[in-house]
Formats: structure tokens, C-alpha cells, sequence
């Protein structure tokens, strides 16, 4: 699926962008401890545009800025992906607990905090 969306070059930059074992295991770790915190608040009904979610976000989009090393048309191409795909599904595959609901949490949380001024925005 990945292969679909990505060039070989791309695919070979995305990887490149996590050097070694030891940075994907903290890469992998910073992503649980994003999903891990807004799932607390989403349990306790905290809403997604809330600024408790603010910090997690913030933390969201520079692991994601880690991963596409700022490249704005690596970075639209992820979020196609994850758009065009069951994104919840696709963190899951990669070894991710994470439900649709809290999926969805996140997606409306980085709107409002991360894609308020437009997604490219974020990672310029």
C-alpha cells in the first residue's frame, strides 16, 4: 500500500530519517506516549480542541516533521495516506494499540491545534 503512494527514493528517505534501531524504538515510544495521553483525556471527555491537548500535538507534529524531514511533499503524501486509508488500521499495522475512536480524537485534535492555518502551515 505504502509502495503505491511513495517513490523508492521516498520510501528510502522516510527511513533514512530514523536512523538506527535505537532512534525507532524513542520514535515508536514519543508516538505511544502521544496516543497514550489523549486517549486519558478523550476517556475523560476532555474535547479535542482543548488545550490539554495542545502539548500532545505539538509533539505529534515534530515526530512527524522527524519523519518527513520537513519535505512538504513527503508530508502530503503521508496525509493522503492516512486519509485515503483507515488510518486508525494503518498505526495498528505498524504495532500501535489505538481504537477508530481515539483515531478520530487525534485527527480532530491536530485540526484544531496543528491544521487551524492550514496543513503546511505547520511544518514550515
Amino acid at each position: 500500500m505504502i509502495e503505491k503512494i511513495f517513490t523508492r527514493k521516498e520510501m528510502k528517505t522516510l527511513k533514512d530519517n530514523i536512523i538506527n534501531h535505537e532512534q525507532a524504538e524513542e520514535y515508536g515510544e514519543r508516538w505511544e506516549a502521544v496516543f497514550s495521553g489523549l486517549d486519558s483525556l478523550r476517556i475523560s471527555h476532555v474535547a479535542a480542541s482543548d488545550n490539554q491537548t495542545a502539548p500532545f500535538m505539538e509533539e505529534a507534529r515534530r515526530l512527524v516533521i522527524a519523519y518527513t524531514g520537513k519535505d512538504q511533499q513527503l508530508t502530503k503524501k503521508l496525509k493522503t495516506l492516512y486519509q485515503s486509508h483507515q488510518g486508525a488500521e494503518l498505526l495498528r499495522h505498524q504495532g500501535f494499540n489505538i481504537s477508530d475512536e481515539l483515531y478520530r480524537y487525534y485527527e480532530q485534535a491536530w485540526k484544531a491545534h496543528i491544521a487551524e492555518t492550514g496543513f503546511f502551515a505547520a511544518f514550515k
